[in-house]
């Protein structure tokens, strides 16, 4: 858990560990049938786990969705999604890279063993996001991304098109 910069606590899914300077990640109970696939700089990248959950932040219900890879070294796709209302996901999400989470959707694509700096592990991102379906009886998201970015640092860049992800299981209950 981190304290944003306006004093509330951030969330993150993909849970970080870091075992004598080797990040490991720890499963939060991701389901097996879970897809999240993308074209990464042109090259294909599919997820190892990916969940979401909703929760509050300033008292506004927030989607949480977390796609990791660790083969070749743990790559994170951590999003987070105003709602309108709780268990309200299906539609369009547009993002602005390095925008603050609350009012307007936030994006990232981080790479810890990336760089030892910090502002080179992680790519704020633009793009849109699309929920086409969400499964209330399966509790899944559906649906497809695309996103450009770069770091804050030395503003390498980065690509991430055709996404895609099929039955991403959602706690679509808020958590506070």
């Amino acid at each position: 858990m981190k304290i944003a910069a306006n004093g509330f606590r951030m969330v993150s899914l993909s849970i970080l560990v870091c075992i004598a300077g080797t990040p490991a990640f720890v499963d939060a109970g991701a389901a097996e049938g879970a897809v999240v696939t993308a074209t990464l700089d042109g090259a294909p990248w599919r997820a190892e786990r990916a969940q979401a959950t909703t929760l509050a932040i300033a008292g506004k219900p927030q989607l949480n969705f977390a796609a990791t890879r660790q083969a070749g070294g743990v790559q994170i796709i951590n999003v987070m999604l105003p709602l309108k209302r709780a268990g309200d996901y299906e539609g369009s999400y547009s993002f602005a890279a390095h925008a603050s989470p609350g009012d307007k959707p936030t994006a990232n694509f981080s790479v810890p063993a990336r760089s030892d700096d910090l502002m080179e592990k992680s790519f704020g991102l633009l793009g849109t996001l699309v929920i086409e379906r969400y499964d209330a009886a399966a509790k899944t998201l559906s649906g497809y991304f695309s996103f450009s970015g770069e770091t804050r640092g030395h503003g390498a860049k980065i690509a991430i098109a055709d996404g895609k992800f099929v039955d991403v299981p959602v706690d679509p209950t808020v958590t506070p």
